[in-house]
């Protein structure tokens, strides 16, 4: 949505807006969660809002495919937030549990 933006709503299915200002902001949006997704990789403290930012749009694009007929690609969109949403969370009880797993009893 960032680069050609009209493209990319043409693409995704939906209709062109005069002017691009709003698509253009989303991309803009889109970018910085990449950066802050990346930087959950290195800075813990990241991956609770990365977990509560994927709940949040996983229902918040099942009620706009279900209810306000959006464009098919927001399934495909909430397939892919739902599975980041389980991958992380996954590896989030992984951590924890090697992290329990290594500390020693209390003598």
């Amino acid at each position: 949505m960032l680069f050609a933006t009209d493209y990319m709503l043409r693409v995704t299915g939906f209709p062109l807006a005069m002017p691009v200002f709003f698509p253009f902001q989303t991309g803009i949006f889109l970018f910085i969660f990449g950066i802050f997704y990346l930087l959950a990789l290195r800075e813990f403290a990241f991956v609770k809002t990365i977990l509560l930012s994927k709940s949040f749009a996983v229902v918040f694009l099942t009620v706009h495919a279900v209810f306000l007929s959006a464009p098919p690609i927001i399934w495909a969109a909430c397939v892919v937030d739902g599975g980041m949403l389980v991958a992380l969370s996954a590896a989030l009880v992984r951590v924890r549990s090697a992290a329990v797993a290594q500390r020693k009893p209390l003598s």
